[in-house]
């Protein structure tokens, strides 16, 4: 993922020194406490799960605000989202380059304006249309500000000082976390916004070790283990070191985990990465394993 900063250091100073953290609320499991206090192997942290893309099921397409209703239905949840740039500079959540998968419009998403897009509807992954909107990036952080957490994947082309801009103006910063895709990455917005929570790749001992030497303070990372499950003494590595482990079993091709295990018809292998050291799935089944958790694993 290419990383862009345009703001100057100056404003981005300004704009993360204005981001304020409220604790979130305790009517879906947060407890009232600092996303940093939360998200922590060192509190008690249940497991949890991370509907991708927002959470997209039949009838509720993915980045729509009402998906993110929907997921949050289930359970604790923190919800990846997409974020892209239009052309007038108006962030929203959108997952391709394009609006023709996803949208009743056509064309690149960073050539269309907000006009253009506010009048499209979302299609849902069958490709139905649906009666819901684009959301702005605001209007998804007015939604879950106090309910859950939104776990940005901000893309290319999409500048990290406009998104933090963004969450400032929504009070948000304490329902926001943003994903990484490289260790420089991470060191650019820790060192741009050095209060947002992130999500940095951790698989093995090499980059554990780059992580710690990197200066992002380990309290504001959560660990990404990638799609393949580690041995369990990673897991417990990381653990060790107050980390949380998010494991993903997204995707549609057929080595993805959640593939294999809606085919097996067996939710086991959701609970055995959980046994193994997994503390948040990130998945495209979300209600399957929310189902799973509350059944079995919550309090």
């Amino acid at each position: 993922m290419r990383l862009s900063i345009k703001f100057s250091a100056m404003i981005l100073a300004l704009a993360v020194s204005a981001i304020s953290f409220v604790g979130i609320s305790a009517e879906n499991g947060f407890q009232g406490k600092l996303l940093t206090d939360y998200l922590s192997y060192d509190n008690g942290f249940q497991p949890i799960v991370s509907p991708h893309r927002g959470g997209s099921m039949p009838g509720f397409p993915e980045n729509a605000v009402e998906t993110l209703e929907n997921s949050m239905t289930y359970g604790p949840a923190i919800m990846e989202v997409d974020v892209r740039t239009l052309r007038d500079g108006t962030l929203i959540l959108m997952h391709d380059r394009t609006l023709d998968r996803t949208t009743t419009g056509e064309g690149d998403v960073s050539a269309a304006s907000w006009e253009d897009v506010s009048a499209l509807y979302l299609k849902d992954n069958e490709g139905a249309v649906t009666d819901y909107r684009v959301p702005t990036l605001l209007d998804a952080l007015k939604v879950i500000k106090g309910k859950g957490i939104l776990n940005l994947d901000i893309k290319p082309e999409t500048d990290f000082a406009a998104v933090m801009e963004v969450v400032r103006k929504a009070d948000a910063g304490n329902s926001v976390m943003a994903i990484t895709y490289n260790l420089e990455q991470a060191k650019a917005y820790n060192e741009l916004a050095p209060n947002i929570m992130l999500s940095v790749r951790i698989r093995n001992a090499d980059e554990l070790k780059a992580v710690k030497g990197s200066g992002v303070p380990l309290n504001r990372v959560v660990a990404w283990a990638g799609l393949k499950p580690m041995a369990k003494v990673m897991y417990d590595r990381l653990h060790s070191e107050g980390m949380l482990v998010m494991q993903g079993t997204l995707g549609f091709g057929p080595l993805a985990l959640d593939r294999k295990f809606e085919l097996s018809g067996n939710t086991d292998g959701y609970l055995n990465l959980f046994q193994q050291g997994a503390d948040i799935i990130a998945t495209d089944r979300h209600w399957v394993v929310q189902e799973l958790l509350n059944s079995c694993c919550r309090k």
